[in-house]
């Protein structure tokens, strides 16, 4: 939701059509569309089921390289052919003419990306670029903080799981020892007489 806001914000004061983050994919070899403002559902949809490698299009490439990357025009733009080619039609049906594609960086390491995309040539100026920047750091945060959760949901599922094993275990071992003490009360003394 965090991310949403963000690209909802920044396409409405850059006057982008669209605005979305990429994050790696768990395998960390591609990126896949975590967040977006104004795209069609079809294209989250698309980079799940084709995430782009990393170095491929826009978003790969900023990720991998570690800085901004994008086209002032898409149509006459020749590092298109780097676009997985399933995402061709989708990005037409977009109307998208241009892009900015800025890293999401967590200490020295890229975790995702911020695209940018308008509906005309656009050149990014300064001031779009630094307030592109001050969002990616932003999203990094976020991104960071959003990790940290899951990994520990996921630590206090496991330990969740281990506190319930470790309580069945007991409850049986002091059912055992009950039915110990009840075989001991009721058995005859079998002790040899010396």
């Amino acid at each position: 939701k965090i991310l949403e806001d963000m690209a909802t914000i920044l396409a409405k004061t850059l006057g982008a059509k669209c605005v979305n983050f990429w994050e790696l994919t768990p395998d960390g070899k591609s990126v896949h569309i975590a967040a977006y403002y104004g795209m069609q559902p079809e294209y989250m949809e698309q980079s799940r089921l084709h995430p782009v490698a990393l170095g491929t299009g826009w978003s790969g490439k900023a990720v991998q390289e570690k800085q901004a990357c994008g086209s002032s025009d898409v149509l006459r733009d020749v590092t298109m052919g780097t676009v997985d080619k399933s995402y061709l039609p989708v990005v037409a049906k977009q109307g998208v003419r241009a892009i900015v594609c800025v890293p999401v960086i967590t200490g020295d390491k890229a975790v995702g990306a911020m695209c940018i995309y308008y509906t005309t040539p656009h050149k990014s100026t300064d001031f779009e670029m630094r307030l592109a920047t001050v969002v990616t750091n932003q999203a990094a945060t976020a991104m960071e903080n959003a990790r940290i959760h899951k990994e520990l949901q996921t630590r206090i599922e496991e330990l969740e799981k281990f506190r319930k094993i470790t309580i069945d275990r007991e409850l049986k071992m002091a059912e055992l020892k009950k039915e110990i003490k009840e075989l001991e009360r009721k058995s005859p003394d079998t002790t040899p007489e010396i």
